[in-house]
């Protein structure tokens, strides 16, 4: 809808992709709204109708179209439906049309129906309407799914001599992974429990232990240790929970091979500890003016139920590799011969023109897991007996395996490869002169085993001539 609205000329962009248009009787419109929601199939879990015209007669000259349209509005509104008239009103104008006025003046039916937020208000005979600029006052007050942001941590953030405030952590992104695969019995197809029997080796004894009494040797340091559960549960907890600040780095110093998984946001929760907030967009404003980064140590804990709401800017959490993960690549990095070639400005514009053309904007849910989408698959087809396996598409594959992709970066493919190879570059050639090399080994490793088949040849005839003699 946005995008009829981009347009200056929105009768002809209409035409354009619906083909035309026509008037409506809104009664028929509304009847046919009933007649959908009330259907079997499918199922509404929620039912919205919005009418958005910009009409100066909504109803023409006919009365009796008014009125049924009035006891269709009713009804859709009785089936649990919500109902929206949207008058667009030109952002220009800032009093309705003195037709429209006209004609919604005696439409008291359908004042509820029309919105009253984020709007001028008029009032036209004893009605109230809002005045919007197009359709951009409508879109904030359509309602949208609100998903709940809840922290997977309620932790400490330390900065120093004891003085801590609090902050959520918040996951905004993640990796989905393949559920756990779960053993059945082939016979009975039921999950396969999985017990345990500690025998006592001098005996041969059962003995009855419980996790807390079994003792486990563990490498620490070198050295072989016997430790109880609860001594190892303490060793991997070194520190509390909690975010400590151990200093400050520059912004620059952060490179893209730091992230060695999914950043977290971080955000203050009032809640925990009065003043939270003011310390936090304290760290924010400072870090931003400095173009400055926090390092810190942080331990993550269980999930609380306080949750907030995100209302501006904040810090992200950056998972940093440790110094014995880092791999030096200068000597893969660095050119046998000298120094790597530079490419010119001309080669340099024909590969921005290339990813240009390809580049799109990214989504996280645009995208999906083919390796998870072949796993659904499978199970569906399983579990529907499918002789095949449905396709899956690979939303993932490069442009050059779709024609559509394909196409349209020929233009650029052929300037860069103009700017970048030779004018004397044939690619077939270099496939025949590799072919060729190939057959004349074959030949000559051919002609190297020929003089020893004649001999053995000659051999085996000398010998059955000595027999017949």
């Amino acid at each position: 809808l946005i995008n009829f609205f981009v347009v200056g000329d929105i009768l002809s962009a209409f035409k354009e992709v619906c083909g035309g248009h026509g008037r409506c009787d809104y009664s028929e419109a509304l009847f046919l709204c009933i007649k959908r929601i009330t259907s079997r199939s499918p199922h509404f879990q929620k039912r919205v109708v919005y009418l958005f015209t910009n009409d100066v007669q909504p109803f023409g000259n006919n009365r009796q179209h008014c009125i049924a349209a009035c006891k269709n509005a009713d009804d859709l509104r009785s089936h649990n439906a919500e109902f929206s008239v949207y008058p667009l009103i030109p952002e220009d104008h800032e009093q309705l049309d003195p037709n429209v006025q006209k004609n919604f003046e005696n439409i008291s039916e359908l004042e509820n129906d029309i919105p009253r937020k984020q709007y001028a208000r008029r009032n036209i005979a004893g009605l109230d309407f809002e005045i919007g600029n197009g359709v951009k006052f409508s879109v904030g007050i359509i309602p949208r799914k609100q998903y709940a942001r809840r922290n997977i941590a309620g932790l400490d953030f330390e900065i120093g001599n004891g003085v801590k405030f609090s902050v959520g952590i918040y996951a905004l992104l993640g990796t989905e992974k393949l559920p756990q695969p779960i053993v059945l019995d082939a016979e009975e197809n039921e999950i396969v429990q999985r017990s345990h029997t500690y025998i006592n080796k001098e005996t041969g004894d059962e003995m009855p232990l419980l996790d807390r009494e079994i003792i486990r040797r563990r490498q620490v340091g070198g050295e072989t240790v016997d430790m109880s559960p609860d001594e190892i549960d303490k060793l991997r907890r070194i520190t509390l929970p909690g975010l400590l600040l151990l200093g400050f780095k520059p912004l620059s110093c952060l490179k893209i091979s730091h992230h060695i998984r999914c950043s977290q946001f971080v955000y203050p929760l009032e809640k925990e500890v009065l003043g939270s907030t003011l310390m936090y967009r304290t760290l924010y404003e400072v870090c931003m003016k400095q173009k400055k980064m926090m390092i810190c140590r942080y331990t993550q804990k269980a999930n609380e139920e306080i949750s907030s709401k995100f209302r501006y800017a904040g810090f992200h959490l950056v998972y940093l590799p440790y110094a014995e993960d880092k791999r030096d690549l200068s000597e893969q990095m660095t050119h046998p011969d000298g120094e790597w070639p530079k490419a010119s400005k001309e080669q340099i514009e024909a590969a921005r023109g290339f990813v240009k053309k390809l580049t799109a904007s990214y989504f996280p849910e645009k995208f999906c897991n083919p390796v998870l989408q072949k796993h659904y698959k499978v199970i569906e087809a399983l579990a529907l007996d499918y002789a095949e396996m449905p396709e899956v598409k690979d939303q993932i594959q490069p442009y050059f395996v779709h024609d559509a992709f394909r196409k349209r970066v020929e233009k650029e493919l052929d300037s860069y490869r103009t700017a970048t190879l030779p004018d004397d570059y044939n690619p077939e050639e270099k496939k025949k002169k590799e072919t060729k090399t190939k057959r004349t080994d074959d030949s000559s490793r051919f002609l190297k085993r020929k003089p020893e088949s004649f001999e053995l040849k000659r051999k085996v005839k000398d010998l059955r001539s000595s027999k017949i003699l």
